[in-house]
């Protein structure tokens, strides 16, 4: 064995980007959260007392619900969340909009139904995509403490470079 490297949520998360372009999702937010990773997808489809417990037990995700349903978007906001995602093809009321600005949350509006949007997103997630920086550099630094470059070298026969 020449290492090994834990799993890494950050190395299998999506940016919102990747997400608004997969959905092919009308974009609300500043440019500048565009990279914001997206570790996992949740649905909003409970009432809003259950829905922050539920929100709560996982950070920097997506939260999928229904362009209709301002309770759970608001709710979804005050977690840690990395995007709010509407579907139905109805944008945010205004009291959504700013509450996202406050927390620096973008707000993706797709035209498809709930269950429709989430297909579609799952099948963006579990393919490890390395043109964001920061998961290249995390993924250098996990290799540089887990794998034995000097054994692999010398089973190779090779002189690494300086």
């Amino acid at each position: 064995m020449l290492g090994v490297l834990p799993q890494d949520r950050l190395l299998s998360s999506v940016s919102v980007a990747d997400l608004a372009e997969h959905l092919n999702a009308q974009f609300i937010g500043e440019k500048a959260w565009y990279s914001k990773p997206i570790e996992s997808l949740m649905i909003g489809a409970m009432n809003s007392e259950a829905g922050l417990s539920f929100f709560r037990r996982r950070p920097r995700k997506a939260v999928i619900t229904g362009g209709d349903r301002v309770d759970l978007q608001l709710v979804a906001l005050e977690t840690d969340t990395s995007v709010l995602v509407l579907s139905g093809n109805m944008g945010p009321m205004i009291k959504v909009i700013e509450r996202a600005e406050d927390r620096q949350i973008p707000i993706l509006v797709v035209a498809e139904d709930t269950l429709t949007t989430v297909e579609k997103a799952e099948q963006l997630f579990g393919k490890v995509r390395f043109h964001q920086p920061a998961k290249f550099d995390r993924f250098m630094g996990m290799m540089n403490a887990g794998f034995d470059f000097v054994r692999l070298y010398d089973i190779l026969e090779i002189t690494p470079r300086p």
